[in-house]
């Protein structure tokens, strides 16, 4: 399964006279024993929101490709969601109570791994701020309701069902992952540039979330990181593409097998941590 997902990239850049950028998320992440059982038990339950949009559909098909359970993905428009056996498409807005609160009985009392991929930079005419001048009530506000609030209150509806049990215990099965799709723009101590407020506010408010979850959640064998998927060639970042050097606008096959791989290979002990697309730490 694995060959398949990287023929599928191969294939693209060949196509696209795109080469992968030098890393080495295989070394720094092996996949762990964890990982191996989890993606071949047909029992395992996987849960991705946003998953009409670019990175999320991907991650759907590839982890359909890599892994034996069932799959539920998730977004507003259900319809929109990838159309293959063993994949559940689920209506679901990250902001909206009251569809979170429906989540955990469609889904059921397991989930092995849940990506929070869904979020937002521009809706219509509204976008990254250039200046202080072009901040926003309303946009800065939406901005943290779907980048953070969102995923948090689904890590929260899901947290029983996201519980691994203790290890070696009657009912212990694999660590459990909580795969936060975060943006380098969140990190304070990277911010050279200023601007893009409401977005940088949501993604780096995301990053304390995931660090707080991971420091509550690992006595339930969850581990929570959040991840840079790098500048990857969907709609939410085509607006911004024609400043970006061709090598490093990735395909969206590329980036999503760079993140199920990393997802893989994490150990109890990565909880917490903030990832780039090639498995190197980012600064909070």
């Amino acid at each position: 399964m694995r060959k398949l997902a990287a023929y599928t990239v191969v294939r693209l850049a060949s196509a696209l006279s795109w080469k992968p950028p030098p890393h080495r998320v295989r070394e720094l992440f092996p996949a762990t024993a964890d990982a191996a059982r989890r993606n071949a038990d047909a029992d395992a339950v996987f849960v991705v929101t946003g998953a009409s949009g670019g990175i999320g559909s991907t991650i759907v098909e590839q982890l359909h490709e890599r892994t034996a359970g069932t799959i539920y993905a998730c977004c507003r428009d259900a319809t929109k969601a990838p159309a293959l056996d063993r994949v559940r498409p689920v209506p679901l807005d990250v902001c909206d109570d009251a569809s979170i609160a429906a989540l955990p009985d469609t889904v059921g009392a397991r989930v092995d791994a849940l990506w929070n991929v869904g979020g937002v930079l521009h809706e219509g005419d509204r976008g990254p701020e250039r200046s202080l001048d072009a901040v926003d009530r309303e946009w800065l506000l939406k901005s943290v309701d779907v980048n953070c609030a969102g995923p948090i209150l689904v890590t929260k509806a899901l947290r029983k069902a996201l519980n691994a049990g203790r290890r070696g215990g009657a009912n212990a099965r694999p660590a459990s992952v909580v795969a936060n799709l975060s943006a380098r723009v969140g990190s304070i101590s990277d911010n050279g540039l200023g601007g893009w407020y409401s977005y940088r506010l949501s993604k780096a408010a995301l990053n304390q979330a995931t660090v707080t979850c991971a420091r509550e959640l690992r006595r339930q064998r969850t581990i929570c990181v959040a991840l840079h998927p790098g500048t990857t060639d969907t709609g939410l970042s085509k607006p911004f593409q024609a400043r970006v050097a061709p090598e490093k606008l990735f395909p969206v096959e590329f980036t999503a097998s760079q993140l199920l791989d990393i997802v893989d290979g994490l150990e109890e002990d990565d909880s917490g941590r903030f990832l780039d697309w090639a498995g190197v730490d980012v600064e909070y």
